[in-house]
């Protein structure tokens, strides 16, 4: 997902979704490293994702592809629809 209207100044908002803990977090860490990025949130599962994405808006949005239940393909489809 990107926002087409954010200002290019303004660090792009990154949501990440995936089951693993520690990739999560080490994701995070990473992200919020950078100058030019922020980790705007976090989730293990696509219904924690969903309830993010509507509230937090991220201009990017990376997923791990296999997840238990619903995986990161539907999760993709469900984002877009929003």
């Amino acid at each position: 997902m990107t926002t087409p209207d954010a200002p290019a100044d303004r660090k792009k908002r990154i949501a990440m979704v995936d089951d693993h803990t520690m990739l999560r977090e080490g994701l995070q860490q990473l992200i919020d490293s950078q100058t030019d990025m922020s980790c705007c949130s976090t989730a293990a599962n696509t219904q924690d994702a969903l309830r993010n994405l509507e509230r937090e808006k991220p201009d990017v949005l990376a997923v791990d592809i296999s997840m238990p239940g619903r995986n990161g393909l539907e999760l993709i489809k469900d984002a877009l629809a929003l």
